[in-house]
């Protein structure tokens, strides 16, 4: 069964930096791969980042939206987005239907495309730059489409850390080329298993 969020819902300008407009509420994950932050908005998930004793999250996701209202508080959407992590499961987001989580979140028309693409890499595998860029028809915008990998606000769901080299190599991620190795490793051996 492919596994993949609803159609990413582009939040405009309008909406992210007039505080009248947007109201954020968010909560914590513990999760067997990290500890994770999920904030959203009333029409889905807006943020999803990792962090660690050496981060702040909540200033974290009050820099990524300085004119919103944000509400600590758990909300249904946090509820479904944390089954994906829960510490028993021995899957990373395979084993539940995520096509009920919409995802809301700013970007330019360009990051939208390139994380577009990214919902559609196979879990277990990989793709490089270069097939991102052909993917969306840019082929020489590999640089860019390294940039919008790198800015991409949700960790997991939108699978970042699918995306490596043309040599092989794991190439950058914004929560650390460790974490980034551990999250392949266990969804490459999971994909072996049949664990799909």
């Amino acid at each position: 069964m492919k596994l993949r969020p609803a159609k990413i819902i582009p939040m405009t300008s309008q909406e992210w930096s007039s505080a009248k407009r947007l109201s954020v509420t968010y909560s914590f994950i513990e999760s067997n791969i990290g500890k994770l932050i999920v904030a959203s908005s009333q029409k889905g998930i807006c943020f999803l980042a990792f962090y660690d004793s050496q981060t702040n999250p909540t200033k974290e996701l009050q820099q990524a939206f300085p004119q919103a209202n944000l509400l600590h508080k758990q909300q249904p959407i946090h509820l479904a987005a944390q089954e994906l992590y829960q510490t028993h499961s021995s899957n990373i987001a395979t084993k539940s239907d995520i096509s009920h989580l919409p995802l809301h979140i700013k970007g330019t028309d360009f990051q939208h495309q390139v994380w577009e693409t990214l919902l559609d890499i196979p879990y277990g595998q990989t793709r490089t730059y270069q097939d991102i860029a052909r993917k969306i028809n840019n082929p020489k915008a590999t640089r860019a489409v390294g940039t919008a990998i790198g800015q991409n606000p949700i960790a997991i769901i939108i699978p970042c850390h699918r995306v490596i080299t043309k040599s092989g190599k794991l190439g950058g991620y914004k929560w650390g080329a460790d974490l980034k190795a551990s999250i392949l490793r266990h969804e490459v051996g999971n994909s072996q298993k049949g664990e799909m």
